[in-house]
């Protein structure tokens, strides 16, 4: 299997455990429950795209970020690891958790795989995906913001 291919399956991995650990939410936080179930399609839009780009452009469609690629996702396993044992999580670890989650994904890897990238495509696929991320992480904040003022 080349490396090429690897990156793309440790993507795919990557995005598909966080969408579990955001329906995992979902089923912690019945008041949230729409809200975290959304945020887990999304992740699931993401792996979806990389299967999209992949067959678009080639096994060589992805930079070869695989080192950096496998040390996130052994971090977002750990994190669910640590969610699903936490009897104790509140909302607020969890709006923590997935803030950490979503800023971490673009700081320490979707913005190296677009600086290392050299079809344009793919660049702005990948800044693309730097902006959702982004987005996730303000609109995270935003609705624990307004969660944490009606109470």
């Amino acid at each position: 299997m080349s490396s090429r291919t690897e990156l793309l399956k440790t993507c795919i991995a990557i995005e598909n455990t966080i969408s579990e650990i955001y329906d995992f939410f979902a089923g912690k936080f019945p008041q949230e429950q729409a809200f975290w179930k959304g945020m887990a399609s999304e992740e699931k839009i993401h792996a979806r795209q990389f299967v999209v780009a992949s067959s678009l452009k080639g096994p060589k469609a992805l930079p070869s970020s695989n080192e950096l690629s496998k040390k996130v996702l052994e971090s977002v396993w750990k994190t669910k690891k640590e969610v699903l044992e936490n009897t104790g999580l509140s909302l607020e670890d969890a709006f923590s958790i997935a803030v950490s989650l979503e800023e971490s994904t673009v700081e320490s890897f979707l913005q190296r795989m677009t600086a290392e990238e050299t079809d344009i495509e793919l660049k702005r696929f990948f800044e693309a995906l730097i902006i959702e991320g982004t987005h996730h992480a303000k609109l995270l904040k935003k609705r624990f913001s307004g969660i944490s003022q009606d109470h």
